[in-house]
C-alpha cells in the first residue's frame, strides 16, 4: 500500500471550467481560472516528494480520506476527480 498526504482543502474542477460560444468546456492556463491547473501541479509535487518508487502501470484502487476542519464539505462529488487528475499528472509527466 502506498500512503500519501496532500495538505490543504481540495478544489472542484467544475468551478474552474470555462465554456466557449459553442458550449465546449476548457481549462484556461492563465488568469484567475487557472487555479485548477496550479492545484493539479501542487498534488503532483507532493507525490514527487513522498513517492520515489517505480511508475505504477497497473490498475489502482484509490481510497481518499478528506478532512474539513470547519465542517463545510462543499462539492464532495468532484473532489476525487481533482485529486486523481493531480495523481495522473504526476505519472504522465514522469514518462
Amino acid at each position: 500500500m502506498i500512503k500519501l498526504t496532500i495538505p490543504g482543502r481540495p478544489i472542484s474542477k467544475s468551478n474552474f471550467k470555462l465554456h466557449n460560444v459553442h458550449g465546449q468546456a476548457w481549462m484556461p492556463a492563465t488568469g484567475k481560472h487557472s487555479k485548477y491547473l496550479a492545484y493539479e501541479n501542487m498534488i503532483a509535487g507532493y507525490i514527487n516528494q513522498q513517492y520515489q518508487g517505480d511508475t505504477i502501470e497497473e490498475d489502482l484502487i484509490t481510497v481518499l480520506k478528506l478532512y474539513f476542519p470547519n465542517k463545510r464539505m462543499g462539492d464532495l462529488h468532484n473532489y476525487p476527480k481533482s485529486i486523481c487528475d493531480g495523481i495522473e499528472k504526476k505519472w504522465y509527466h514522469q514518462k
